[in-house]
């Protein structure tokens, strides 16, 4: 017994002596300024930080670390973090991957350092060549970028968004044709990033195919800015991401998913846990909006509008609301109270002239369809609802000049392309303003 004592103190003390040569030689623990910080993510951190102060000698402990400080954006914590955990443990690709994407912006020589590493490192994990060759792809570095991406669609042939880097590759070399098969390949494949869509305007436009220039500039007006591309190492961030902004995330991706009656009571719970959020109060309206369940709808985004008067689209949600019940006079208001915040708001304009119509102001309603086409060209609906209140003004002949630019919108520039209806249900899905 006395020999297993022996032992078993020689084993503790030499943890002990391990874990202080850690905390000796090693940098110390960030300890960010956590003042207005959600609650949920001060807990995460504090949770982190203890289990690298009991096991300082861990790349994981240090590297969980890095990734909560990083997807709550303490990036400067964050780098000591990946850069410890790559010190610990040099071959995992996950370190300097999250070290060279964060130096992008910052320290364009670091952040190619970090990335060719990840790359050296990473097998078959394409995160980093992705980020490497659309590192050099902004630089022009073409002849370098390309390898990268070929690369990928040997294992991958459908990845949209190596393929993409391939359309921006043909564009840089003035291979316009080359680019645009590839576009519409990325648009088909991944429709929600609002570069390609961009991009693909750009060069219909250049091609005189403007009712496709239109079309595509229309649908990239809707999306939001971040494309959203798959990225294993970035979902690593996602998983340990907390607080309200993770829960309406999650909340979107639920509605997304197809579990849209799943999602109230979930967003009901996040306005609950944060009352002074109008974003998790607009988002709970907005989502009600949608399942047509507009007196409930109401109450959250009377409260969004209340919690942030200057919440453009909480405004329009909310009009959208007393539209539906027949509160067209408040609902005209609320309109308004959008158009005034953002004056470009086609969709405002276009709801707003239901208003006006049931008011019988029809020609403030011939005016604010005016505007919405003048700011959302494709909105093809506005087209056909301008053209009749024209009409029932004698003034046919504007009228057939309005019916006459809807119909150029579905008409292809080239016949060898079939018409494709523009999308009409393009209410704005994000929850920015």
């Amino acid at each position: 017994m006395t020999l297993v004592c022996a032992v078993a103190a020689v084993v503790l003390l030499a943890y002990g002596s391990i874990g202080l040569w850690y905390r000796l030689t090693g940098p110390a623990v960030p300890s960010p300024d956590t003042t207005n910080t959600d609650p949920a993510v001060v807990s995460a951190l504090s949770t982190a930080r203890r289990n690298v102060e009991r096991r300082p000698g861990s790349a994981d402990m240090w590297g969980h670390l890095g990734k909560i400080l990083r997807i709550h954006e303490f990036f400067a914590e964050s780098d000591i973090c990946f850069a410890r955990a790559a010190e610990l443990n040099p071959r995992d690709p996950r370190w300097p991957y999250f070290l060279g994407r964060g130096q992008r912006g910052r320290d364009r020589e670091k952040a190619e350092q970090y990335l060719r590493q990840a790359v050296a490192l990473g097998g078959n994990i394409v995160s980093p060549h992705f980020l490497l060759g659309e590192l050099l792809l902004d630089e022009g570095r073409i002849d370098e970028a390309e390898p990268l991406f070929k690369q990928i669609l040997l294992r991958e042939p459908g990845n949209p968004r190596a393929i993409f880097a391939m359309a921006r590759i043909a564009v840089s070399r003035e291979k316009p044709d080359e680019a645009i098969a590839e576009l519409e390949r990325v648009v088909a494949a991944a429709p929600a990033v609002k570069a390609a869509h961009s991009l693909l305007a750009q060069l219909y436009a250049r091609q005189g195919r403007q009712a496709l220039a239109n079309r595509e500039a229309a649908v990239a007006a809707m999306l939001p800015e971040e494309s959203t591309w798959a990225d294993p190492y970035q979902q690593e961030l996602v998983a340990v991401w907390t607080g309200l902004e993770a829960r309406l995330a999650v909340a979107q991706a639920m509605w997304s998913s197809g579990q849209q009656r799943e999602t109230i009571p979930f967003l009901r719970d996040v306005a609950k846990d944060y009352p002074s959020s109008a974003r998790a109060q607009f988002l709970l309206g907005d989502r009600l909006n949608r399942l047509k369940e507009f007196v409930d709808a109401e109450v959250p985004l009377r409260e969004a509008v209340r919690l942030d008067s200057d919440f453009s689209r909480a405004h329009f949600e909310l009009g959208y609301s007393l539209q539906q019940q027949g509160k067209v006079v408040p609902a005209a208001d609320a309109y308004r109270d959008a158009i005034r915040l953002q004056p470009d708001f086609a969709l405002a304009y276009y709801d707003l002239s239901y208003s006006l119509i049931t008011q019988r102001d029809i020609p403030a309603a011939i005016a604010a369809l005016q505007d919405a086409v003048r700011f959302a060209p494709g909105l093809t609906p506005a087209y056909a609802r301008l053209a009749g209140l024209l009409k029932s003004q004698g003034r046919d002949r504007e009228a057939r000049d309005v019916l006459e630019q809807a119909a150029s919108l579905r008409r292809p520039s080239n016949t060898s392309e079939p018409a494709q209806e523009p999308e009409t249900d393009i209410r704005p899905p994000e929850i920015n303003r």
